[in-house]
């Protein structure tokens, strides 16, 4: 196992072409570490310049405390997971997963060892004899990482090794990573786009957009704490909800104003200055109003419901309010139709506010 450190880690093609700029991050001891981002925010390209298939333009690389810059690939003791499998299509599944091994002039009972041991952990063993052709998607999968295992490296390195998954796969294969990162604890860093797969499979969570790195921490503390709208709006499905009003503060009382409608904030946004801005809440933490609610409370949002979608646990509500559309997660059955007015609660105290030319998170 070791640290993977990048500092200041810069890739710049011809013509100015910024694909990673000025990184800085750390992936500790043992860690399960998820890069996430939209396709071409560099994500693929930082792993790449870790697995020493792109040159850094400039910053250092430590791998173990190591200086990797300009160490060879086969030098850095990491071992790469590619999306579209990398397995030599005339070897059987025993060489495909001994290859690496062999190649490191590893004695020939180790290596079998090695394979066997790892094939029983996969659920290979039957599969051995094969060669890729015969193997369903996640068995290849399954092969690749096999191969990865067995050379027992200090990092691994997955490059979206699940999507070209069916989706009931990628739930099978997303647990069986986990649990193997549990009995491995190898150093692990994952790239994806898919957000499901960055919350549920990462110790901590990078978020990267145009090369460059918005956010790290736990996957809880991004969900809950964006620190721009990018990251709010990236992390979630559905989407995040932005409403363009004002904030006001009057009497020691803080509000959000949108159309004929105002939203009592909880004090959490008091020191945030008055003036326009972007609130940003999440579906589940907007509601159809109760009978209660209507009677007693007068910071309700109206508006008209547009779609109304079934998504077996839930109800997705996408309301027009004012000039925006704006989606609401309810678990319960409310009796409403479309094209009929409903009014909305907003749980303000889980509510964000951003500044509307930056995009950056004015609540944290």
């Amino acid at each position: 196992m070791a640290e993977v450190e990048l500092d200041s880690v810069s890739k710049i093609y011809s013509k100015n072409v910024k694909a990673v700029d000025n990184a800085s991050l750390t992936a500790e001891d043992g860690e399960f570490l998820v890069l996430v981002g939209p396709s071409g925010c560099g994500k693929t390209t930082t792993l790449r310049m870790i697995a020493g298939l792109e040159e850094i333009t400039s910053g250092s690389l430590r791998i173990g405390g190591k200086l990797a810059n300009d160490l060879e690939p086969k030098d850095r003791d990491v071992a790469m997971v590619f999306q579209n499998y990398a397995l030599y299509p005339h070897m059987k599944v025993f060489d495909n997963m001994a290859f690496g091994l062999r190649a490191r002039k590893t004695p020939e009972p180790e290596v079998r060892a090695r394979v066997s041991e790892v094939a029983g952990k996969l659920g290979l063993e039957e599969l051995l004899d094969r060669k890729p052709g015969a193997l369903s998607g996640g068995q290849r999968q399954r092969v690749a990482f096999g191969r990865a295992i067995a050379r027992r490296p200090a990092v691994f390195l997955l490059d979206e090794p699940l999507s070209n998954l069916d989706a009931r796969l990628r739930v099978i294969m997303r647990r069986e990573l986990a649990m193997l990162h549990r009995e491995l604890g190898t150093t692990t860093i994952y790239v994806t786009h898919d957000q499901v797969e960055a919350m549920t499979l990462g110790d901590r969570v990078c978020v990267m957009n145009d090369g460059m790195i918005r956010q790290v921490g736990t996957p809880k503390e991004i969900y809950d704490h964006p620190v721009d709208r990018f990251v709010g709006e990236f992390l979630g499905s559905p989407a995040m909800n932005f409403l363009e009003g004002e904030k006001k503060n009057e009497d020691g009382d803080a509000s959000f104003a949108i159309g004929d409608f105002v939203l009592s904030l909880t004090q959490q946004f008091k020191n945030v200055p008055s003036g326009n801005v972007i609130l940003g809440a999440r579906p589940e933490n907007i509601s159809l109003a109760t009978s209660e609610d209507r009677d007693f409370r007068n910071d309700l949002i109206e508006g008209t419901l547009e779609v109304l979608e079934d998504v077996g646990e839930a109800r997705l509500l996408h309301v027009q309010v004012a000039d925006s559309l704006i989606v609401a997660k309810v678990t319960e059955r409310p009796e409403v139709e479309v094209g009929y007015k409903v009014s909305l609660t907003v749980d303000s105290e889980r509510c964000h506010l951003f500044d509307p030319e930056t995009g950056k998170n004015l609540s944290v």
